[in-house]
């Protein structure tokens, strides 16, 4: 697992930083309090740390240097310090830290975290850097290295072309006024043809204090303008905030699609239920049907509405999600009761396809959460187990309790989830190769809405592979006080 190592002297604001840290990237986050615990932390951690923090002055280090022990790790890190003047500026700056942040108050807090993760996804994304003079392309060319990219160059306006055209996580291009073989605003003209603003920034680089230069680059189709020569971070600055607005521009194209393809899901699995509610309808004007033919359309008439209700809410829960509303109403219940109620509401569809239910015996587990919200989590993985379960067929749920949490495991002898697509089994409109046994209908948001009903009870919620072929979900929430 990738690690991030803080490196802080102060244990209070070490703790803020590495949970937040943890919670918001998913990563295991190592503390060290001095430099030999630096040292050590290096040793035992060396090959998975792929970031560091670190306070610029330890009791044992006053002089920075843990910052020069932790870059001759080839680990890129950040630099908090207390204080700042130009020369201290310039000296961090020269080591090669990514970034320095200044301890002054919860913005700060805010910013260190941002910038792990732009450090992070740095890594999977490609700049160019176009310019006929060399010591200029290495020289913006360690700069942008120093912020985790993956950096190209090009000594020519041909070359850069060709890269483009190749390149696919291509994001950023430097270019310098000045080509050589094609004219600059030219160059990204024809750029521009294949790559709009909102995928590829392109920053025009210009030498000559020339306000019509920068207006020329504009014009042309550059996404920003700097005149040469710039401090590092004025560059870092400007590509980090370009590449974070064509993220956003990704994202919401996304979301976009994510939208459509709910609408057209969502559109397939209201005509079902709706077209049988209208054929039973329809029927049941006649007053030729039997006593029994009544019952069997009323029960028609049911599960549609069931299925329908199902479909809304969890269309209500999402919207709930992404806007931030969806709320807890936490008491003290006992999981074992829950889950025993759970099985026996889903008895009867199991039945249908000879699917034993089965709870492995155990004993009253006292958790604290929300029985509704928690409830709907077991309904989604019984229902799940049961749709890729065939005939004749076994699923067992189980429980055991930790020191400070309670885990429940739902088992099933299905069909499986490829290994390679278990990781995006939990994102909402998420496509999978295996498929409902009986041919059951299922929007792919059911797993997503429970991992966010779980990670609010501070739990977690996973699936490895089945001892018979199938699969093994299970989920933790807290135990009672």
């Amino acid at each position: 697992m990738e690690k991030i190592l803080l490196v802080e002297d102060s244990k209070s604001f070490s703790a803020i930083l590495s949970r937040t840290i943890a919670t918001e990237w998913n990563l295991e986050v190592v503390t060290a309090f001095s430099l030999e615990q630096t040292k050590e932390a290096l040793q035992q951690h060396r090959g998975t740390l792929v970031l560091a923090i670190i306070d610029l002055n330890l009791p044992d280090a006053p002089n920075g240097e843990a910052v020069d022990l932790v870059l001759a790790e080839s680990v890129p890190g950040v630099v908090f310090t207390a204080q700042l003047n130009d020369k201290l500026r310039d000296s961090i700056l020269s080591k090669g830290v990514a970034d320095y942040v200044l301890k002054q108050g919860a913005y700060n807090i805010s910013y260190v975290v941002n910038m792990v993760g732009r450090l992070l996804k740095n890594r999977d994304i490609q700049a160019l850097v176009v310019s006929s003079d060399a010591a200029k392309r290495h020289q913006i060319g360690r700069w942008l290295s120093m912020q985790n990219l993956q950096v190209l160059e090009a000594q020519n306006g041909e070359e850069a072309l060709a890269l483009l055209a190749r390149e696919k996580s291509l994001r950023a291009v430097i270019v310098d006024f000045g080509i050589e073989d094609i004219p600059s605003f030219s160059l990204i003209s024809r750029m521009r043809e294949s790559s709009s603003a909102e995928e590829l920034a392109i920053i025009g680089i210009s030498n000559v204090n020339d306000r019509s230069v920068g207006i020329h680059f504009v014009k042309s189709g550059a996404s920003d303008v700097l005149v040469y020569p710039f401090p590092p971070e004025e560059l870092h600055c400007r590509v980090n905030r370009s590449l974070e607005l064509i993220e956003q521009f990704f994202r919401l194209k996304e979301l976009n699609a994510q939208k459509n393809k709910l609408m057209g899901m969502a559109a397939h699995d209201i005509r079902g239920p709706v077209g049988n509610m209208s054929m039973a309808g329809r029927m049941l004007r006649s007053d030729k049907i039997s006593a029994a033919k009544r019952d069997e359309l009323f029960d028609i008439i049911q599960h549609a509405g069931d299925d329908l209700m199902r479909l809304l809410n969890e269309l209500l829960d999402v919207s709930a999600i992404e806007s931030g509303q969806l709320r807890l109403r936490t008491s003290e219940f006992n999981l074992a009761q829950l889950v025993g109620k759970r099985v026996r509401f889903y008895q009867t569809a199991a039945q249908q396809k000879n699917i034993r239910l089965v709870i492995q015996p155990t004993e009253d587990c006292w958790v604290h959460g929300d029985e509704g919200r928690l409830g709907q989590v077991i309904d989604n993985l019984i229902s799940n187990a049961i749709k890729y379960s065939g005939n004749d067929t076994e699923v067992t749920l189980s429980l055991s309790r930790g020191q400070d949490q309670v885990t429940l495991s739902v088992e099933d002898e299905g069909v499986g989830i490829p290994e390679n697509e278990a990781g995006r089994l939990f994102n909402a409109y998420s496509d999978i190769s295996s498929v409902p046994t009986a041919g059951e209908s299922s929007t792919g948001l059911g797993l997503a809405i429970c991992k966010t009903i779980v990670q609010q009870h501070k739990g977690s919620i996973g699936i490895t592979p089945g001892r018979n072929k199938g699969c093994h979900f299970f989920f933790t929430v807290p135990t009672a006080r």
